[in-house]
């Protein structure tokens, strides 16, 4: 799909949602890597939040069929909150509602982020708690499939989905911004200003990039989540 299409899709999304919720669709925002000049619809998912007035069932059906024909169209795929719901998810949900924040692009309403603030003492715990998991989680995998690379290989990208919001906490709360950049910009800049964790990033892109060559190569992706967990936790007051 080109760029195009895909910006007449989300203007196709919000002029559909108006008709069908009137006044109970308080904004629409597309987020996160979808905001990138990077960014290649139709090859990955974009993702928008509605904030809805009330999100009983009728309301969500009713805007059920704007949103199935945006998936269907341009990979849309739906976040759906209250008005009001976001500040509260902002201690729970800390790296996300930050990498949001930072990375968002209204599409009707108001920007419900402009109230919104992630302490720091939140973001650290709650970065230390993902990263930890997919730490714990690539280490079973690795055992329970390292005899078969397909399977090691769907395993690593599962457990690293959205990695670049983590890098980009970890800069944030060493107060590097980079608020701007793109989520490749963001791996970038954390390999400069953590050169220890460059292989395994490089590894990593290598795995998105294609097939596993062998199950050591799975090594350095290892040694880089270590690395962030030792980065994280030296964070800690």
């Amino acid at each position: 799909m080109e760029k195009s299409g895909f910006d007449e899709a989300l203007q196709r999304l919000v002029k559909e949602l108006q008709a069908a919720l009137g006044e109970r669709l308080c904004g629409l925002v597309l987020y996160g890597a979808a905001t990138s000049p990077d960014f290649q619809p139709g090859q990955e998912r974009a993702r928008v939040m509605l904030v809805l007035s009330t999100a009983d069932a009728g309301t969500l059906m009713d805007a059920r069929g704007p949103l199935e024909q945006a998936r269907r169209a341009a990979g849309v795929m739906p976040y759906i909150l209250r008005q009001g719901e976001l500040a509260r998810l902002a201690d729970a949900f800390p790296v996300r509602v930050r990498s949001m924040k930072a990375h968002h692009r209204v599409l009707c309403g108001g920007d419900p982020f402009e109230e919104v603030s992630v302490k720091p003492a939140d973001l650290r715990l709650r970065l230390e708690q993902e990263l930890r998991n997919r730490l714990l989680r690539l280490r079973a995998a690795y055992v329970n499939t390292a005899e078969h690379l397909p399977s090691l290989r769907q395993q690593v990208l599962q457990q690293s989905r959205g990695l670049w919001m983590d890098l980009e906490a970890i800069l944030s709360l060493r107060g590097v911004d980079v608020s701007e950049g793109s989520p490749r910009e963001i791996r970038e800049r954390y390999a400069q200003e953590y050169a220890g964790a460059a292989a395994g990033l490089a590894a990593l892109e290598q795995a998105e990039s294609g097939p596993l060559e062998n199950a050591s190569a799975v090594d350095s992706i290892l040694k880089l989540y270590e690395s962030l967990v030792e980065t994280v936790d030296g964070l800690a007051p």
